[in-house]
């Protein structure tokens, strides 16, 4: 991979005062990879992260693409920088010694107390995948900006899906809430429900047709009448079958949020085997009636499909 944040100047630049500078930069790069792969390559993937940067450094590159490609870059790394805290700082505070790590205290200093502590860890992995959530928009969202996102890697399973971002995962399955997180984190799982759910319904040729279409912007309106009932069967049968995959935890307010791959929370309790029973019973009878709606659409229009 091309490296995002090569030094310790950088990474403050990115993070600002979040990053100590007493800290020794070399203690944190070890995270460096992990991070990558954990967030960064598995949301945007590490071709086009490599294909950007390289863009950004490019004199030649026309005026619009390059300004394009370096506020991207720059959003990018401090995303970056801030999933490295959110990972980094249990293991940045304090001394190692022979018996692991202590905190030190000086007439000076103090160890930094925990809820203080686990509030910064919050408030940076809540940055962080504010800042990847701002990315995703942004590539999904102006698709001619940034040919090379979907020429490459990654984007590849953004674009064989029926729903393909956000808002279409809200208006087919609302209790999803809409995050581009969450729609990256599901996109594999929309694939296996075309696979194993949608092709006994409709016939892998027509879906495959619809689906060529639909990225070549040339649907037709038997295409827009069908594919709202097709991503509701999508995503509501991909979510249901995900979910024991995902973290769910209970707020302080008492409600349950699902989080995506992307997200993580501090101190925050599970929910009760009964609240859980209770999330996929809802899932699993919008999951049967997403197939009932289907087929009632598509009954009532036979003659058209």
């Amino acid at each position: 991979m091309n490296s995002l944040i090569t030094d310790q100047a950088q990474l403050i630049d990115a993070v600002g005062k979040a990053f100590d500078t007493s800290i020794d930069f070399n203690k944190a790069k070890p995270f460096f990879v992990v991070v990558y792969g954990k967030y960064l390559a598995k949301a945007i993937g590490d071709e086009y992260l490599n294909v950007l940067t390289d863009q950004a450094a490019l004199d030649a590159m026309p005026d619009p693409r390059k300004a394009k490609a370096l506020a991207l870059l720059k959003t990018i790394k401090q995303c970056f920088g801030f999933y490295i805290y959110y990972e980094f700082s249990p293991f940045g505070i304090g001394q190692a010694t022979d018996n692991g790590m202590v905190e030190t205290k000086t007439e000076f200093q103090a160890p930094t107390r925990k809820w203080v502590f686990d509030q910064r860890r919050q408030q940076s992995i809540d940055l962080a995948s504010q800042l990847l959530e701002q990315i995703l928009v942004e590539l999904i969202n102006n698709r001619s900006d940034y040919p090379e996102f979907y020429a490459v890697g990654k984007a590849s399973q953004y674009l064989q899906v029926f729903t393909q971002n956000g808002e279409q995962m809200l208006e087919a399955c609302p209790p999803t809430g809409g995050s581009y997180r969450l729609w990256a984190t599901l996109a594999p799982y929309f694939k296996k429900v075309d696979r194993d759910v949608l092709s006994a319904e409709i016939s892998t040729g027509v879906m495959q047709a619809i689906k060529a279409r639909l990225l070549a912007g040339s649907s037709t309106v038997y295409d827009v009448a069908l594919l709202p009932y097709i991503r509701e069967v999508e995503v509501c049968h991909a979510y249901l079958l995900a979910f024991d995959s995902l973290t769910v935890r209970q707020t302080e307010a008492g409600s349950i949020r699902v989080f995506s791959e992307f997200d993580g929370t501090i101190n925050a309790s599970a929910p009760t085997a009964e609240q859980l029973h209770t999330i996929k019973q809802q899932l699993s009878v919008l999951a049967v009636s997403s197939l009932k709606h289907l087929n009632n659409f598509l009954n009532k229009n036979i003659a058209d499909y």
